[in-house]
């Protein structure tokens, strides 16, 4: 017994070798296959996945009219929701940081730019009037941190381009453009925030080339997040549906998604150039200062981006709408 156990233990021997160099092999083919994936999985489907894809889309919002979004929820109850939901529904991430161009700041001239970081005491900037006491301090209140690093790269963008004479660092409080929405999309207020003013004069071109620098941030910043705030309809005289408001608001706003959700960056891109060749576009918008950041956050998602409305509806008697761009 004791021979015959001893005449098969080389047998056992090499079959435990034999394992061991399969296991060997497995995870060798293994890995070798792990690296081959991850070197070609950008090229699935014939699309190559390159930084600038990883990006945030970037956004034009509608905030509504002053603090109503948040106070009243009987005419504004569908843009809040809108507003509310964005980020779980187009914003892949988290943001680390955001910048915001909203259309209650203007610099002084056509030269000239500025960049806030916000009021060094946190201060908001109440630039509406007429509302309760719920739509200021202290019952409305947004305690967020400036994005001070990013803010002194956007400087040195700015300070380096052709575009302007004029680059400040300002301590502004935010305006309603900007905590209005943000107070509805992140309440946390626990993401750093900037704001860039518009340029003086309003020239289409220079905000398409503001958007421009912008994309640069945007490469550079993945997790950065790029919100143009205004209004796709702004005449004061016409909010409530007065001088056949509505009809004249949905021939500019079907003329927007059109050319917009063309797949053209191109097109896109002129036509907010040249907006005002669209129906009805100065009972619109008589001064266009909320048209206007539509244009920096179509440009800032870079050369090749489409756009999309991502919110088409009735507001305050006319249509109003938001677009999405990546």
């Amino acid at each position: 017994m004791i021979r015959k156990n001893y005449c098969r233990t080389p047998f056992i021997v090499l079959l435990l070798l034999s394992t061991n160099i399969l296991n060997i092999i497995i995870i060798y083919l293994s890995l070798l296959l792990l690296l081959i994936f991850s070197t070609f999985q950008p090229f699935i489907n014939g699309i190559k996945i390159n930084k600038m894809s990883t990006s945030l889309p970037t956004f034009f919002l509608a905030h509504g009219g002053g603090p109503m979004p948040i106070l009243d929820m009987k005419t504004h109850g569908e843009l809040s929701k809108f507003l509310i939901e964005l980020p779980k529904t187009y914003i892949p991430r988290r943001p680390k940081q955001i910048i915001v161009i909203s259309a209650h700041w203007e610099s002084t001239s056509n030269s000239a730019i500025q960049i806030s970081t916000g009021h060094e005491n946190g201060e908001l900037l109440y630039d509406y009037y007429g509302f309760p006491p719920q739509a200021y301090a202290p019952h409305l209140t947004y305690k967020v941190n400036g994005a001070l690093e990013l803010s002194s790269n956007i400087y040195n963008l700015f300070k380096s381009s052709s575009m302007f004479e004029n680059v400040e660092l300002v301590s502004r409080g935010f305006d309603h453009g900007v905590f209005i929405p943000l107070k509805l999309m992140y309440p946390e207020a626990d993401i750093p925030v900037i704001q860039i003013s518009l340029i003086g004069g309003l020239n289409p071109t220079d905000h398409v080339n503001l958007g421009k620098i912008l994309s640069k941030v945007r490469e550079d910043n993945n997790d950065v997040l790029i919100i143009g705030s205004g209004m796709s309809f702004h005449n004061m005289r016409a909010f409530g549906g007065g001088s056949n408001a509505m009809e004249k608001s949905v021939a500019f706003h079907n003329y927007l998604k059109k050319n917009i959700e063309t797949n053209d960056t191109t097109n896109m891109i002129n036509t907010l150039l040249t907006w005002e060749d669209g129906p009805e576009a100065r009972f619109c918008h008589p001064r266009e200062e909320h048209l206007i950041p539509l244009h920096v956050a179509a440009a800032s998602a870079g050369p090749n981006a489409n756009g999309k409305m991502i919110y088409d509806n009735v507001l305050m008697g006319v249509k109003v709408a938001s677009f999405m761009f990546e």
